[in-house]
């Protein structure tokens, strides 16, 4: 395996041999439905006008497409089959990227760690999660690894660091964070002067 990346490629692949279609980086516009069955997906139509067929359609619940939201609206604000109201809400997500020296849990060598915090854990106000990666799955030089840190934002966190300060802290030396920044700073300050 190549990195994380080998996952999606994997699915991709085993899909595309049952039939799968992939079209990347265009936007959907409308949902077709079926006639016979006006509640039933039979596909999507793209930003760039190209019809693609299927038989199900799995998308995020803020995605407003106006098929679907007729068909919301016809079936009282519910979608079909669901007996819970279907609100499109707004998500934000807080990220951070740590590349650090060496692993960050104990006695972690070149093994890849998900660390899972739950709500209140490390400062978390919303489920959180840590993947650590390394030079074994190729994603980063021999001797470093990479952090990546991911939680849900809620109304009363403002900031991504905020949300995250916590877990990040919990997993990663930061002590000599501050110190390298002014260093870096000092460094652009004297190139600017000369």
């Amino acid at each position: 395996l190549y990195g994380a990346g080998e996952l999606p490629q994997a699915f991709c692949r085993g899909a595309a041999v049952a039939g799968a279609v992939y079209v990347l980086g265009c936007a959907v516009r409308d949902v077709l439905l079926d006639s016979s069955a006006p509640a039933r997906v039979a596909g999507v139509v793209l930003a760039s006008g190209q019809e693609v067929r299927c038989r199900a359609l799995a998308c995020s619940a803020g995605v407003s497409v106006p098929a679907l939201q007729r068909v919301l609206e016809e079936a009282g604000g519910r979608a079909p089959g669901s007996a819970a109201a279907a609100a499109p809400a707004v998500r934000r997500v807080a990220r951070c990227i740590c590349i650090t020296e060496g692993g960050t849990l104990a006695g972690s060598g070149d093994e890849q760690h998900l660390v899972t915090f739950p709500p209140g854990a490390a400062g978390l106000r919303s489920p959180g999660w840590a993947l650590q990666v390394g030079e074994h799955c190729r994603a980063t030089p021999a001797g470093l690894r990479c952090v990546y840190f991911a939680t849900s934002l809620d109304e009363a966190t403002s900031s991504a660091r905020a949300a995250l300060e916590g877990a990040v802290a919990a997993l990663v030396d930061t002590s000599q964070l501050a110190e390298a920044v002014a260093k870096s700073l000092e460094g652009e300050e004297g190139e600017e002067e000369e």
